[in-house]
């Protein structure tokens, strides 16, 4: 009937995430695609126990690669990829079986879920931020970008609508400082090779991210005005990313007209987003 769902992950050393991960994917996936990079702990058996298909491949500093290959072995209807140390409460398992019911038999939509990034061990608040999760099983959909990997460009070029999903992941792969530091700085090798390649907005919205997060906010306001000249202007869910992004950097500058401004034109785009108040409300403050 169209409504079956493939649980896609790509995972390396997880063994000690994986098992919860898979124990919510199993409540309402159909079929659980594991493809492993190297692990070398438990992680492929530790899959398999939980009754995924796992497969390998060799790691070559490509996420989008890795992805690609799990969307290979996808038989089901829709493809909803998760991250080895993604956890799903039983609302937002509830709301996925929900949304099974009610997918489109024209495959012509994607779903942007709300993504909560936890920092255990630093003290600060989560992350949120919205990403496409869930997608028609297309030939023609693939990860692109070599880190921050999306779908993105493939569903423009194939007008599959985005829509925003009520459903939470909450992500904990940056659970400690240690961790978080390596990541950037991985992250940070990865985008600036790929901006050279493609000078895509995306790849520009990541480093803008990045050199923030590294205190460098110079050039990650530098950034953010670039990825803003060049977004598709036909993605508005993009759009909207990048003003609350650039609010987010401009904000600890202070160039309060510029954040204003931000502000104002992400809500044109989502009106109804009370994250956009919140944010006013935050500068006025300020």
């Amino acid at each position: 009937m169209g409504n079956t769902i493939s649980v896609c992950m790509i995972a390396k050393n997880e063994e000690k995430n994986i098992k919860n991960s898979l124990e919510c994917a199993r409540k309402f996936a159909d079929e659980i695609i594991v493809v492993d990079t190297g692990s070398e702990d438990a992680t492929p058996e530790i899959a398999r126990s939980m009754g995924a298909k796992v497969y390998f491949f060799p790691w070559r500093d490509d996420f989008s690669a890795a992805r690609n290959e799990s969307l290979k072995y996808a038989t089901c209807d829709w493809i909803l990829w998760l991250d080895a140390d993604d956890i799903i409460d039983d609302l937002n398992i509830e709301r996925i079986k929900e949304l099974k019911k009610v997918l489109p038999q024209e495959k012509n939509e994607a779903y942007l879920f709300l993504i909560e990034s936890k920092i255990v061990d630093g003290g600060e608040d989560p992350w949120y931020w919205y990403q496409i999760r869930m997608f028609p099983n297309h030939k023609d959909i693939k990860f692109e970008g070599k880190i921050h990997e999306q779908v993105v460009f493939s569903l423009l070029r194939l007008g599959i609508k985005e829509k925003v999903a009520n459903i939470k992941i909450v992500h904990t792969g940056y659970s400690d400082k240690e961790k978080i530091a390596e990541k950037i700085q991985r992250n940070l090798r990865l985008l600036e090779e790929e901006e050279k390649r493609e000078n895509s907005f995306w790849s520009k919205r990541y480093l803008a991210f990045t050199y923030a997060k590294l205190g460098r906010i110079d050039d990650a306001i530098k950034k953010v005005d670039e990825a803003l000249e060049i977004v598709p202007k036909n993605s508005p869910i993009w759009v909207y990313d990048l003003h609350m992004i650039a609010y987010g950097i401009k904000r600890i500058k202070g160039n309060w007209d510029e954040v204003m401004g931000h502000l104002e034109e992400a809500e044109k785009i989502r009106p109804d987003e009370g994250a956009v108040n919140i944010a006013k409300a935050e500068v006025f403050f300020d």
